[in-house]
């Protein structure tokens, strides 16, 4: 609960506090009650007033419920029925709160960045100044906060707000609804890395010669052996002619790992370390480096040309915003990385990410491909972001057994929904370390991995036939698409 909520619902309890000792008075003829009762109700106006920004219709709208109330009892002598229509009238106090909470849809404010609760988007950079001319004295604003060398789409024309609490955001939010100058206004989620501890599995497999290829179940569930097999058959077929990038959107990535650093390129020096190891995770399953006898296998094989890269968007703790994440997609985008890799995400406030929608029209326009984790809420993608925006593949977790884990979200609500492993997942960790997770983190650049290598043989790819290659060639496993690497490379190589 962050610090607005308690403050809206200690005033829901003074209030009703209020209304029960003017019920109390009536029943017992107790003047003092009702002294009481209203020294709490002139209080608590002054106090709501401020920390609502002088929202009168809403205060008269709760001594209207309070006065009414009491006004009845007063026409009725029984003290049960007293009792009874005092339960009524906390009950309607309590639902008139939570509906100034959240009428506009989930506006409890547990999924915001306090530090930019908004974001902002106009159809034009005039009206854009002229909306900023107008309101820099009463809001924080933030312009530009999006900068890509693509001006065609409206991304540079966002303007991030931030507020001193929820309800005011919710009313700018209703406001600017109303600007015909305003293409959307939405809420800036947080967003984290959803990483899960995890209980390493283990399964014997004789796969090239990585050293720890025995602790990896993937490599015999997804048959890793017959889809290098595969590669090194025809590889004659692969591109060479320019480096495929994998950019893996998170904490940072650990660029001196003994397992990545011959599959690493850096984008900027200050993402080449990770604190908290998610995004080393991350980076390691989508692309370490095969057969050099040390550490794991990835998808990719021995002297890949598909090459991985951090790019840093959520804190050391794991922790960002919307705001963060589209800026990265922008950069991605703009460095020319042809897989955008997100094992991030968060609660979506907005039926409609427009936002996020905009920023991965921009990466496909740029040619990048763009990849999501479902979520680990074991309830339904469409309800996370940026997991639930069009043009986005979106991952859910399965298990040895090739069944979605219980944590996973579903995502076969969403158009473009894709299974693949994410639980016991052993792979790099900063300080040459390798380390055990789940999560649908860990399934996202396992997609991101074999999606770089259809890159790689096919540079002009497009989301959506990544995407029929990998449903096509997938085994269905309880109405969810699970990836077949083998069977998608072979599909892909023949044509």
């Amino acid at each position: 609960m962050d610090l607005f909520t308690f403050q809206i619902d200690m005033h829901l309890l003074l209030l009703a506090i209020s209304l029960i000792l003017l019920i109390f008075g009536l029943t017992v003829k107790d003047g003092y009650s009702h002294l009481v009762a209203l020294c709490i109700l002139v209080m608590e106006s002054g106090r709501y007033l401020v920390m609502c920004g002088g929202d009168r219709a809403n205060l008269c709208t709760e001594w209207a419920l309070v006065g009414g109330t009491g006004l009845i009892c007063l026409l009725v002598s029984s003290p049960w029925t007293r009792i009874f229509l005092g339960c009524i009238g906390i009950a309607i106090l309590a639902s008139w709160n939570n509906w100034q909470q959240n009428d506009s849809g989930d506006l409890g404010g547990d999924n915001v960045d306090e530090s930019m609760e908004l974001l902002v988007g106009f159809h034009h950079k005039k009206d854009l100044l002229e909306w900023v001319s107008q309101n820099e004295d009463r809001y924080d604003l933030s312009y530009p906060i999006f900068a890509p060398e693509d001006k065609s789409l409206l991304l540079d024309e966002y303007v991030g707000v931030n507020v001193a609490n929820m309800l005011e955001a919710h009313k700018l939010k209703a406001k600017c609804e109303k600007n015909i100058t305003i293409t959307n206004v939405e809420y800036n989620d947080r967003v984290t890395n959803g990483q899960l501890p995890s209980e390493r599995s283990m399964a014997k497999s004789g796969l090239l010669n990585d050293e720890k290829l025995d602790e990896q179940w993937v490599s015999g569930s997804f048959d890793l052996k017959g889809y290098h097999d595969v590669l090194a058959r025809r590889k004659a077929k692969m591109a060479a002619s320019s480096t495929t990038t994998i950019a893996i959107l998170d904490t940072g990535v650990d660029a001196q790992h003994e397992d990545l650093q011959d599959n690493y390129v850096s984008t900027r020096t200050r993402y080449d370390k990770d604190s908290k190891g998610h995004g080393t995770h991350c980076a390691g399953v989508a692309a370490a480096v095969s057969g050099n006898k040390i550490g794991i296998a990835s998808l990719l094989p021995p002297e890949s040309n598909v090459k991985v890269t951090g790019i840093k968007v959520l804190s050391n703790f794991g922790v960002g915003s919307q705001k963060a994440v589209i800026a990265g997609i922008i950069e991605a985008a703009d460095e020319g990385y042809s897989v955008i890799s997100l094992s991030l995400g968060g609660r979506s406030n907005d039926e409609r990410q427009k936002a996020y929608t905009e920023a991965v029209r921009y990466a496909n326009k740029k040619g990048a491909i763009v990849i999501a984790a479902a979520g680990n809420s074991a309830s339904d993608a469409r309800d996370h972001s940026p997991a639930n925006t069009p043009g986005i593949i979106t991952v859910a977790a399965v298990d040895v057994t090739k069944q979605k884990t219980s944590f996973s979200n579903s995502v076969e609500s969403l158009s473009m929904g894709i299974g693949a492993p994410g639980k016991d997942i052993l792979s790099t960790f900063p300080g040459d370390e390798y380390k055990s997770f789940s999560g649908t983190s860990m399934a996202t650049p396992f997609i991101a991995g074999l999606i770089g290598l259809f890159k790689d043989i096919k540079p002009d790819m497009t989301t959506k036939e990544a995407y029929h290659l990998l449903k096509s060639t997938s085994d269905m496993e309880g109405g969810l698409p699970v990836v077949h690497p083998t069977r998608a490379v072979k599909e892909l190589l023949t044509k």
